[in-house]
């Protein structure tokens, strides 16, 4: 293994030190760097090529190294590392393309949007858990968030990706007659009358959640719903082999499996 790819797949050890950093590149070159971080995402080994989208990012945004040395990486960026992020979207292990989708968003190339708009397209029938993370990611890229993509998570067929909407429009701040809170309201009436109880029970929740707002009128605590979508990818996560895929329908087999059986089974 090269000596520069070697340093970088063990960039754990010497995480956002400025000066191992800048004497990495000092010695191998900026696009010399930009060709291990892409050999290891394109390899897919998920502890190796985590490593090298966290140097990816430390190295293309500002804050950690030399504003000079940010630049002209980012220089070389799209020629030498994006066509690797894109082929890093089709990693086999899930915890790399959540990966490759949270360094895409988090570079900020506003010309690299249609990344995550294909890889949307492409996710959207089979990978529930990575559809909110492309939505929100997107929102780095563009003017404003792209609400037609949640209209079409909750028009899904199948009942976890329809799911997965809640996921993806949840973490957008909303106050009083702006946009959001439209969308987050539109959302949560549209699925709590979902046939997947589920899915129905959160939405219906955060819709009073929302509904109630931040006023101190003296209502009672609201209690979650025994199952969330957060929930429930945070335990499959938690026990998804890092090299491993998912398929939805192991995911769906998971989801029973925490489902409350009734009395009469």
């Amino acid at each position: 293994m090269p000596a520069a790819i070697e340093a970088i797949a063990r960039y754990i050890d010497h995480l956002e030190d400025r000066a191992w950093i800048e004497q990495l590149v000092e010695g191998h070159g900026v696009p010399q760097v930009l060709r291990g971080i892409s050999e290891l995402v394109v390899d897919g080994a998920p502890g190796p090529a985590h490593n090298a989208l966290t140097l990816a990012r430390d190295l293309g945004m500002r804050g950690i190294v030399d504003p000079d040395l940010t630049s002209r990486v980012r220089a070389e960026m799209p020629a030498l590392l994006f066509p690797s992020l894109q082929r890093g979207l089709q990693a086999t292990a899930y915890s790399v393309r959540a990966g490759v989708v949270y360094t895409i968003g988090k570079l900020s190339f506003d010309d690299q949007a249609q990344l995550l708009r294909d890889a949307f397209e492409q996710f959207l029938d089979r990978d529930p858990l990575l559809l909110p993370r492309i939505f929100f990611e997107l929102h780095w890229l563009l003017p404003g968030p792209e609400w037609s993509y949640i209209r079409r998570l909750t028009e899904a067929p199948h009942r976890l990706i329809r799911w997965s909407a809640l996921a993806a429009i949840e973490p957008y701040p909303c106050g009083p007659g702006d946009d959001a809170l439209a969308q987050k309201q539109q959302t949560y009436e549209r699925l709590a009358t979902d046939p997947f109880e589920p899915l129905a029970a959160e939405s219906r929740h955060r819709l009073a959640a929302l509904l109630r707002g931040t006023e101190a009128d003296g209502s009672p605590q609201l209690v979650k719903p025994g199952l969330t979508f957060e929930a429930v990818e945070l335990r499959f996560t938690n026990r998804l082999p890092p090299a491993a895929d998912y398929t939805i329908e192991e995911l769906d087999a998971f989801v029973v499996s925490l489902m409350p059986r009734s009395r009469d089974e």
